[in-house]
Order: C-alpha cells, then structure tokens, then sequence
C-alpha cells in the first residue's frame, strides 16, 4: 500500500500474514520493480537488501540462521576447505589452497542439494528457495557457509562471469571483518547483507579474535530477463557438459 508520495518517489507498506495453521520461523519477500529507473532506498521492520530493481526483505532470521550455523562450527561436520585441487585445473598457486583457515559448509553444490549438510540448515534451506537463484544442470544452485578463521586474509580474486550477483549474509562476525570490492571496502557486520558483481576483484580479511561465517548464494542480475535467463542456462549447460562422460 503507498502511504504518501514524494517528488522523487513513493513510501509504500507491506503486510506478510501467515494464514496457515503452524507457526513460520522465517520468512522472506523478493519482488522487482517494473521500470529500470526505480529502485529501493531503505527499509525497516526486515532485513532488506537490492540490486537494481530487484528487492529482498528477510524476516530478522539471522538469530535462528545463526545457532544452525553455530552447531556446525561447534562439530566442523561436512566443512572442507573452500580452495581445493582440482584435476582439471591449474591451481595457480592460490595461497589458501587445501587450507582449512578458508573453509566451505555446502548448501547447494553444482547444482545440487547436499542433502546431509542442507538438513542440519532448515530454517536457511527455506529461505533459499524462493530466491531469485539460478538453476543450472551441474552449475547452480550454488550456496554454501563461507567460513573465515581469524587472521585470515582471502587475497584479491574475482570471478569468471557477470551475469550473476553474490550475495552474503553475515551471520556470526567479530570485530574486525571487511570485504573490498573494486575501489570500496565495507566492515562486515552482522545481519547486514551485502551484494555485489564478483566479476569485479575482491578480498576479505578477518581481523578478529573469533570465526566469521558468511552465508553466501548467486542470484540471477536483475536487469536479465526471462528469455535470456533461458538462453543463459541453455549456453552454461551446454559448456558444463562440454568434457562430460559419454553414457554409452
């Protein structure tokens, strides 16, 4: 509902209701703006965040994601370190290679549910799945648990594509955490999510005395439409499965 117009846009309110007969814990609200020129500015009662026209309202969830993901850096079950050898590929002698101060809870890994580690994450689970996500055969879904030891430093790297965004969700972060994307650095702080073009460098460093665990997903760039969403995963397919093994 518009509640009052200004010269330069509009303040509107939105009612979520849960109409069914259990409680929810977490709930979340994705829509797009129908013209490139509007966009979000700010927001309260929910965690909010956008790209371009593209606006996402989270439940202040991050207290229950978080204790699912504090059970799992109490025990480290399924975390493995995010940089890992690949057969197929040069390592380029990345410095965090095999090593477990950078680690990786999976969610979603090419392309599929890892089902052991997603069902220690419900409430996490729930909130992926109505986000605007690719679906990729053996590429996307991708969403994992980006975990930073202290006194870490993930050096200056950048992703191979743009036409995905990279969204975080802090959710346990000590002092001392920031993220550099291109010529601008931010503090990491919790509950404040954070989306950006990894096709541009970046970098992180835990400064800290504690872990930080990012929840970390791709979503679709906003400005893509439909049609080329299809063309898209069509193109990435077909390259995926370029080296596949023949089902003879």
């Amino acid at each position: 509902m518009v509640r009052r117009t200004l010269s330069l846009g509009f303040v509107a309110s939105v009612t979520v209701s849960n109409t069914g007969p259990s409680t929810i814990n977490g709930w979340s609200l994705d829509f797009t703006f129908p013209s490139p020129s509007e966009s979000f500015n700010s927001g309260w009662n929910a965690n909010w965040s956008s790209a371009g026209q593209h606006v996402v309202a989270l439940e202040s969830a991050v207290p229950q994601m978080r204790a699912e993901i504090e059970q799992v850096l109490a025990d480290e079950q399924g975390v493995e370190p995010y940089v890992q050898e690949e057969a197929k590929r040069a390592s380029r002698g990345h410095s965090l290679l095999n090593d477990a101060r950078w680690s990786a809870f999976h969610l979603f890994k090419a392309g599929d549910r890892v089902e052991e580690n997603a069902g220690r994450c419900p409430l996490t689970m729930r909130l992926l799945e109505v986000l605007p996500i690719p679906r990729i055969s053996r590429r996307s879904p991708m969403a994992l648990i980006s975990i930073l030891k202290p006194g870490t430093h993930i050096p200056p790297h950048h992703g191979m594509i743009n036409t995905r965004l990279i969204c975080h969700i802090p959710l346990v972060v000590p002092k001392g955490c920031r993220l550099r994307v291109g010529a601008e650095t931010r503090d990491v702080v919790e509950g404040e999510a954070m989306i950006f073009d990894d096709s541009f460098e970046h970098e992180a460093w835990n400064d800290g005395d504690s872990v930080r665990a990012v929840l970390l997903f791709e979503i679709w760039r906003p400005e893509i439409s439909e049609d080329e969403k299809v063309a898209l995963t069509a193109m990435f397919e077909a390259v995926t499965g370029y080296d596949a093994p023949s089902e003879d």
